[in-house]
C-alpha cells in the first residue's frame, strides 16, 4: 500500500517562521529594556531570501504565517505580541501581492494541510476570484531547466541515516556496461509505451549514483542524502537552489528508486522473452528498501516513483492493486496541475505533458479490461501532447551516450500515435458503458447508431495510418514488424470494445458480432505473430487481452447463427488453439493463469465440440435439401411430360421449411443462399455491404434459443452445456463490463488479480 508523509520543507518553514518571529520579539524588548544595547553589533541574521531585496522585504505573508507559528507555541501571551510585530514592523504590500497570499491560503485551507508546495486548484474553489483581484499576471515560467527556490530534501538529515543506503549501492550497484545495457533494454522494449520518464535525467541520476559510490559513506552529505562534492545536475529539466549555487532537485533515495526500478523491469521483460541475464528481484528489493523515503512525494519525481512501481505489478505477480496505484497517479497528476495546458516549452513542461498522458493511457487500459469507470473525462485536462520538434529538442538536449539518444527518440512517432487511440477508447467507455440514470444533469446521445458509425470511422482512419507510422521508425524491419503489430492488437481490441454487448447494446446484431468474433481472432493473431518474433511480452495487460478474446470467440460462437456458419467458425479452432498456448506460455510467469486456464480449456473444448456438430449437420441438411431439389425437379419434368395440365395447379414447395430454424431469412440472398464446396459445407452470403444496416435488438432478457442445437431434421434442440449456458447467462447481468467477473472462471481471473 502507498504511505503519504508530509513533505520535510513544511517543518522547516514553520521552524523558520518561529525563529523569525521569536528573535523579532526579543529585539523589541531589548530595544524597549535595554535601549544602550547596540543591536547592530554582533552576529546578524541573514533575513535575504533568493529574489528578495533586503532585509524589509518580508512579505505579508510570511509575516503571518511566522505570528501564526508563534501563536500557537507561546500562547495567548504569544498571541499578543504577536499582533504587534504584524501591526508594526510590517510594510503595506501591492493588491498584487496581497490577492497572491489570499489565493495562497484559501488553497492551504482547501487542501486542510500545511503545506507550502504548489498544488493546482481550479476554478470551483473560488481561487479564480483572487486572480481576478491581481493587477497583472504572475511572471511566466523561465527557460529549462528551472531553478526551485528551496532545495527539496530527503527525510534522512544525519550521515548515519543514508549509511544504509551507501552500503546498499556498494553491494547492488550493477557495472557501468551492465547498466548501459538494462537501460537500452528499458528504453527499446518499455520506454514507447510508458515515456514517463527522462531519459537524460536517469542517465544523470545514474552517474550520480556511480560518483557517490566512489566518494563513500564517509563523506559529508548534504540534506538529500548527496555528498557535498557531488556536482549538481539537472532531473526533469529541474535545478534547485539558485543559479549561483544550484542544488540537486531530487533526494539519493528518489535517485535509487528511480534507477533500479528501472534495471528491475528490464530484467523482467527479458525474463518474459525467456532470456535470464539479470534477476528483477535483486533490483527490485532495493528500490523498495527507499520506498517509504519517495512514494507519496507531491513531486514530479514522486509521482514518476509510484509509476514505475504500477509498471512492475504490470510486469510480474505482486501484492498490488493495480486498479488503486492507476488512480493514484491521476490524482497526484492532477495535484500537481500537470493535466493543465503550459504556458511555456521547457524541457520540464514536455516532461510533465508525457507523464501524464501515459498515466492517462494507463488508466484507459485498465479500466477498459476490468469493465471500470474511467478515472477523469476528457473534458477535464486540455494538456496537448509536445510537437515533435520539442520532443527533439529534449532529446538532443539530454545528456545520454550517442546510442541511447538514438534508442530514447526513435519510437516517439509511435508513442505519438498509440495515444491518439486513448481518446476513441474513452468516447466509446462513456457513450455505451454508462449505467441508466434518473438525473438529466447529463445529456446522453439518442441516436446510438449513428455515434458508433461514426466512432467506427475514426477508428478505421487510425488504424489506415498504422504502416505509415511505423514505416517512418528508424529502427530494423523487424521492429518495425514488432511495433506494427502492438498497434494493431490495439486497433482489434478497440473495435471489440465498440461492438461487443454494453449497457446500450446488450444484444448486438448479427454483424456486430461477427465484426467481434473477427476482431478477437485477428487480436490473437497479432499475439501470435510476436510470440512467433519472440517479441511478446506476456504483461498483465497482455494475457487479461488474450483470455478476453477467447471470451468475446466463446461468447460469439454460441450467440450467433451466422458465426456457426463454416465460412466464419472456420477460423475458431486454429484462434482458440492460439488461445490456450499463449495462456500456456503465460502461466510460467503468472501463476494465476496455470490455476484458470484448466476451466477456461473446458469451455474451449465444449465449443469445439459443437463447432464440429454444426458443421456436421449442416453439411448433411445441406445433402437432404439438394437430393430433395433434385427429385423435385426430376418430378416436374416428368409431369410435365406424361401428365395433362389439371387447372393450372402446380406444386408449391416452401424451400425455407427445409432450412436450419435458426437462420436468419431477413439476411438471405435468395439467389445465392449457399454454395456448394468440395468440403459439403456450405458458405452462407448473409453480411449486407454495411455492417450499420441493422440496428440494435431491443434490450431485454437473452433468449437461450438461440444457442440451441439442431436435429436431424432442422429443429431446435435444447442440449446446452451446464458450464455454456452459466457462461453465457452471467453476461447478461447487471453489468456487461466483460471484466470476466460473471464467467465461472476461478477468482484468479477476475478484476486483474494476476
Amino acid at each position: 500500500m502507498v504511505k503519504y508523509h508530509p513533505v520535510p520543507i513544511v517543518l522547516k518553514l514553520s521552524s523558520a517562521g518561529q525563529s523569525r518571529a521569536r528573535i523579532e520579539w526579543l529585539e523589541n524588548i531589548i530595544s524597549t529594556q535595554l535601549p544602550h544595547v547596540d543591536l547592530t553589533k554582533g552576529p546578524q541574521v541573514d533575513n535575504e531570501g533568493p529574489g528578495s531585496e533586503g532585509p524589509k522585504a518580508l512579505s505579508t505573508a510570511d509575516t503571518q504565517r511566522a505570528a501564526l507559528d508563534a501563536t500557537m507555541s507561546s500562547g495567548i501571551a504569544g498571541q499578543k505580541r504577536a499582533r504587534e510585530i504584524g501591526s508594526n514592523d510590517v510594510p503595506t504590500e501591492s493588491l498584487n501581492a496581497e490577492a497572491q497570499t489570499v489565493a495562497m491560503d484559501l488553497g492551504m485551507l482547501t487542501l486542510g494541510s500545511d503545506s507550502r508546495e504548489k498544488h493546482y486548484m481550479g476554478s470551483s474553489s473560488g481561487l479564480y476570484f483572487t486572480h481576478l483581484l491581481q493587477s497583472q499576471s504572475p511572471p511566466g515560467e523561465s527557460s529549462s531547466p528551472r531553478i526551485a527556490q528551496t532545495p527539496r530534501s530527503g527525510k534522512r538529515s544525519t550521515i548515519k541515516d543514508y549509511s544504509f543506503v551507501y552500503q546498499k549501492l556498494s553491494s547492488t550497484l550493477p557495472t557501468r556496461d551492465d547498466a548501459i545495457y538494462l537501460f537500452d533494454i528499458y528504453l527499446r522494449n518499455l520506454h514507447a509505451d510508458h515515456p514517463i520518464v527522462h531519459p537524460g535525467s536517469i542517465f544523470n541520476a545514474l552517474e550520480g549514483l556511480y560518483l557517490s559510490h566512489e566518494i563513500g559513506s564517509g563523506a559529508m552529505t548534504g540534506p538529500s542524502g548527496w555528498p557535498l562534492d557531488t556536482p549538481a545536475f539537472a532531473y526533469n529539466g529541474e535545478l534547485n537552489g539558485t543559479n549561483e549555487s544550484p542544488l540537486i532537485p531530487i533526494s539519493i533515495d528518489m535517485a535509487i528508486f528511480h534507477v533500479f526500478m528501472i534495471f528491475a523491469l528490464a530484467s523482467s521483460s527479458r525474463l518474459g522473452a525467456g532470456q535470464t541475464d539479470f534477476a528483477p528481484t535483486q533490483f527490485h528489493r532495493v528500490a523498495m528498501s527507499v520506498s517509504d523515503e519517495v512514494l507519496g512525494e507531491s513531486s514530479i519525481a514522486g509521482l514518476q516513483a509510484t509509476y514505475l512501481l504500477a509498471m512492475s505489478s504490470l510486469m510480474a505477480p505482486a501484492r498490488l492493486n493495480l486498479w488503486i496505484l492507476t488512480h493514484v497517479c491521476m490524482a497526484q497528476s492532477i495535484d500537481l496541475g500537470i493535466h493543465r495546458q503550459s504556458k511555456d516549452s521547457s524541457t520540464a513542461s514536455t516532461i510533465r505533458s508525457l507523464l501524464f498522458h501515459s498515466i492517462y493511457s494507463l488508466d484507459r487500459s485498465v479500466a477498459t479490461i476490468q469493465g471500470r469507470p474511467l478515472g477523469i473525462r476528457d473534458e477535464t485536462f486540455d494538456v496537448q501532447l509536445p510537437t515533435m520538434e520539442e520532443l527533439q529538442t529534449v532529446q538532443t538536449s539530454a545528456n545520454l551516450p550517442t546510442e541511447l539518444q538514438l534508442v530514447a527518440s526513435d519510437l516517439l512517432t509511435y508513442s505519438f500515435h498509440r495515444f491518439r487511440l486513448d481518446p476513441i477508447i474513452s468516447e466509446i467507455k462513456l457513450l455505451f458503458y454508462h449505467l441508466p440514470l434518473q438525473s438529466n444533469a447529463i445529456i446522453w446521445s439518442t441516436d446510438y447508431d449513428q455515434q458508433q458509425q461514426r466512432i467506427y470511422t475514426s477508428l478505421t482512419e487510425w488504424a489506415a495510418c498504422i504502416g505509415g507510422v511505423c514505416n517512418q521508425l528508424p529502427v530494423a524491419d523487424t521492429e518495425k514488424r514488432r511495433w506494427q503489430l502492438h498497434l494493431e492488437a490495439n486497433y482489434h481490441a478497440a473495435v471489440v470494445l465498440l461492438f461487443q454487448p454494453s449497457q446500450t447494446f446488450r444484444q448486438p446484431t448479427g454483424v456486430q458480432m461477427e465484426l467481434c468474433f473477427n476482431a478477437a481472432a485477428d487480436q490473437l493473431a497479432c499475439y501470435d505473430s510476436l510470440y512467433e518474433l519472440e517479441m511478446l511480452q506476456l504483461d498483465w495487460r497482455t494475457v487479461r487481452s488474450i483470455f478476453a478474446c477467447g471470451a468475446t470467440l466463446i461468447y460469439a460462437f454460441w450467440t450467433s447463427n451466422s458465426i456457426q456458419a463454416p465460412r466464419i467458425s472456420s477460423r475458431l479452432p486454429k484462434s482458440l488453439k492460439t488461445c490456450t498456448t499463449l495462456l500456456t506460455v503465460g502461466g510460467v510467469f503468472w501463476p494465476s493463469v496455470r490455476r484458470g486456464k484448466t476451466s477456461f480449456e473446458r469451455l474451449v473444448d465444449l465449443t469445439l465440440q459443437k463447432s464440429r456438430q454444426t458443421n456436421v449437420q449442416i453439411g448433411r441438411s445441406s445433402k437432404r435439401r439438394l437430393l430433395e431439389s433434385y427429385n423435385l425437379s426430376q418430378n416436374k419434368i416428368f409431369e410435365a411430360d406424361f401428365q395433362p395440365d389439371l387447372g393450372g395447379s402446380s406444386l408449391q414447395t416452401d424451400n425455407r421449411s427445409e432450412m436450419p430454424a435458426n437462420l436468419n431469412f431477413a439476411r438471405l440472398d435468395q439467389s445465392n443462399a449457399f454454395e456448394i464446396h468440395e468440403d459439403e459445407s456450405l458458405n452462407f452470403n448473409i453480411l449486407p455491404d454495411d455492417p450499420f444496416s441493422d440496428g440494435p435488438i431491443a434490450q431485454g432478457t437473452h433468449n437461450l434459443q438461440m444457442y440451441d442445437t439442431l436435429n436431424m431434421d432442422g429443429t431446435p434442440e435444447n442440449t446446452l452445456d451446464p458450464e455454456i449456458e452459466a457462461f453465457l447467462s452471467d453476461y447478461f447481468v447487471d453489468d456487461d463490463g466483460w471484466n470476466s467477473a460473471n464467467t465461472g472462471l476461478p477468482l484468479e481471473f477476475r478484476f486483474g488479480n494476476l
